[in-house]
């Protein structure tokens, strides 16, 4: 038994610098995964953000493209009656 408690003493040493070891992996894994975690979040705020500004520029290219629209057609109405007028005058 003695013997048993002699070797166990022995080992102590070896053991703490195991324990701070893992101690000190752990902690890293910890802060990793914070690190990680922040990323994520980061990458979700701009992907929302993102979308929010893509969302903005459909909705002004909408608006731009129904003046357009509306300016094309007046266009076209106008063309049209001068088209028309010099046939009729010929």
């Amino acid at each position: 038994m003695e013997n048993l408690f002699v070797e166990a003493l022995k080992q102590v040493p070896a053991l703490s610098v195991l324990g701070f070891v893992v101690w000190m992996f752990l902690r890293h894994l910890e802060a990793s995964r914070v690190i990680e975690r922040d990323m994520f979040i980061n990458i979700h705020k701009e992907n929302l953000e993102a979308r929010q500004a893509t969302r903005e520029a459909l909705h002004e290219n909408a608006q731009v493209t129904r003046a357009n629209t509306e300016a094309l057609v007046k266009l076209s109405v106008i063309v049209s009656e001068n088209l028309h007028d010099r046939y009729k005058n010929g």
